[in-house]
């Protein structure tokens, strides 16, 4: 779509909102400030669309003014404190609705917020991963000790998003402390919790322009020797 074409359309910014947001998803709602920022700047027709749970669920009332109003969607939305797939629900509406929106097909977010289901495509293209397992019960820690798998372990929730659900608690150095921190952390994630070898090093984030270029825009590193 030509630039001219393109500062016609009325885009939309849709961003989570709910009282006391936890960090990670109040911070999405800087983030579409400074998407709308950028596209004043390109002289770009926009606004912001806070997405709460009330409006979510409305389905049939959002989905229309969606295609009414919004023919352009920034999705910056990525749920809620308490339910991640809503990340999931949003996209398909927005899919339903035939809106062009930036970000991941629901499909893609379905995979992604199933650690253990990214895990098992990963592997089956031939890409090494970590050694793990699902935990859904404490009476499956007790399997987990039988396994051949040297400390230190990584837990973290199965089905959240990105790195929701890990603190200085996800480390697991002793044996000794593997059932306390594991049933800790399920009595948080009820969903499951995924146990997985520890492997040290950089973390990185590619963000790409796909399918049709399949072009890398940006890459970013974390360095963890830099925290505590």
């Amino acid at each position: 779509m030509a630039l001219e074409s393109f500062q016609q359309q009325k885009a939309c910014i849709a961003v989570a909102y709910e009282p006391q947001a936890r960090k990670d998803v109040a911070d999405a709602l800087r983030c579409a400030e400074a998407v709308s920022k950028a596209l004043i700047k390109s002289a770009i027709n926009s606004r912001i669309v806070k997405i709460t749970k009330d409006l979510l669920a409305d389905k049939d009332y959002l989905q229309a003014a969606l295609k009414r109003e919004c023919p352009l969607v920034f999705n910056l939305f990525e749920g809620f404190n308490d339910d991640a797939r809503a990340e999931i629900e949003f996209a398909r509406l927005l899919e339903k609705a035939n809106v062009c929106f930036t970000g991941n097909s629901s499909k893609t977010l379905n995979d992604c917020l199933d650690k253990l289901k990214t895990k098992q495509i990963l592997y089956s293209e031939g890409i090494t991963i970590p050694r793990g397992f699902l935990i859904r019960h404490e009476n499956e820690i007790d399997d987990l000790l039988k396994v051949d798998i040297a400390l230190p372990f990584f837990i973290k929730p199965c089905f959240e998003d990105a790195s929701v659900g890990i603190d200085a608690a996800s480390l697991i150095n002793q044996r000794e402390t593997i059932y306390t921190q594991i049933t800790d952390k399920l009595r948080d994630n009820p969903g499951g919790i995924l146990v997985e070898e520890f492997i040290p090093g950089n973390e990185y984030t590619v963000a790409m322009l796909a399918p049709e270029e399949d072009k890398i825009i940006g890459v970013s590193r974390i360095d963890y020797k830099l925290y505590p």
